[in-house]
């Protein structure tokens, strides 16, 4: 699978550290969510909320399940220094605890919390010791019960990003044929209808996925199937579904090949270190079934939705998503296309009959409709 290098997070290094910081929200959210940490645990505001305050990440519990990297073994305080190493001297790793803004950071000290130091560069064993060292003493003046600190360095962060393909291929910018990161197929997704509307059947959709990707709940099968007639919005509905899951979104891995789904299951059935979520568009009976069976004894750590054309129900567990009322395609259309004449756009639902994409095509080329006076060839290719 795809696999990051140290040299990926130096780069990450600028004035801002946004880009640092970025990654490392990513990694400590999904992280805590594989381990049972509900996201409303995970604090990403002390920044704003104590500025220079020795804290960028605060999560509020330990894990809840056995701690994969030894990170999150009770509440834990995570500053983030995207910096060289010569840059980060002995005086000012004191004042990350010490300094006189930090009151922040002892405060969650003297409550118990363990302290995380994250840095954008690599050094030699000797030196991440001293730098451990030079915190534990200051943490020690705070709190003598306070848990050790724990030092990362590029390198240890390379292999936590290692356990998270998508995050991986993200991050290399890589230009993979087999499959979309997650906000690639977002963006699709929304490229057309930037609103989306929900529908009864659709929150009965957005509650199950939601269900079937969170770690906390043990299942039977990796597999949750969507299916229904093309062309009435399954992959939208997945997609938002996803988007609402801040800590799994950055998990995703979606293709629409079923060859590539499945090499995509084997890689990581293959891999006993890696977290994925597989989403197997265009995915038949068949393949959805294939994909289920390579992915048993996995279901721990790699999830798969598979959405289907299928016409009728191939089981009993699986969701379908039925042809829309008229009325719930006029409502989705009047909020993404609202300058369209109503007339017309009554017109364009009528036509569609329930099928919310051949709804949105007529609207796309409304100006089109106007100009020729007619629909042309545009129903044919509905």
């Amino acid at each position: 699978m795809i696999r990051i290098k140290p040299e990926n997070i130096y780069v990450l290094r600028n004035s801002t550290g946004r880009p640092f910081t970025d990654l490392l929200d990513r990694l400590i959210r999904t992280s805590a969510g594989i381990l049972g940490v509900l996201p409303t645990a995970v604090l990403d505001n002390p920044r704003t909320n104590y500025p220079d305050g020795g804290v960028d990440t605060q999560v509020t519990i330990g894990a809840q399940r056995h701690d994969l990297w030894d990170y999150f073994e009770g509440p834990s305080a995570w500053q983030y220094k995207a910096v060289e190493l010569k840059d980060l001297t002995d005086s000012k790793v004191k004042e990350e605890i010490s300094g006189e803004s930090k009151n922040y950071v002892r405060s969650l000290l003297q409550q118990g919390y363990a302290y995380r130091m994250c840095i954008a560069h690599d050094g030699s064993a000797e030196r991440k010791t001293e730098i451990k060292n030079l915190l534990d003493s200051e943490i020690q003046r705070v709190n003598a019960s306070a848990p050790k600190s724990i030092v990362l360095f590029a390198s240890d962060i390379v292999a936590w990003v290692n356990s998270f393909p998508a995050i991986a291929a993200e991050m290399l910018g890589s230009s993979m044929t087999e499959f979309f990161h997650f906000k690639t197929w977002l963006n699709n997704e929304r490229a057309a209808t930037k609103t989306f509307v929900a529908t009864a059947e659709s929150a009965v959709i957005f509650e199950s996925v939601r269900s079937h990707l969170d770690w906390n709940n043990k299942v039977n099968t990796a597999r949750r199937t969507i299916s229904g007639d093309a062309g009435v919005g399954k992959s939208r509905t997945v997609c938002e579904a996803i988007a609402s899951l801040h800590e799994v979104s950055p998990l995703v891995l979606y293709t629409d090949d079923e060859d590539n789904a499945l090499g995509i299951a084997r890689a990581l059935a293959n891999e006993h270190e890696l977290y994925a979520v597989i989403v197997a568009d265009e995915c038949l009976d068949a393949s959805a079934f294939q994909l289920a069976k390579i992915l048993q004894g996995v279901e721990h750590r790699v999830r798969l939705v598979t959405i289907d054309n299928a016409l009728e129900r191939a089981d009993k567990s699986e969701l379908r998503l039925h042809k829309l009322p008229t009325p719930t395609v006029e409502k989705i259309v009047a909020e993404n296309f609202p300058d369209i004449d109503v007339n017309r756009r009554f017109r364009y639902c009528q036509l569609a009959n329930g099928y919310l994409r051949a709804a949105i095509f007529l609207c796309q080329n409304d100006d089109l409709i106007v100009e020729q006076g007619h629909f042309g060839e545009l129903l044919g290719k509905l």
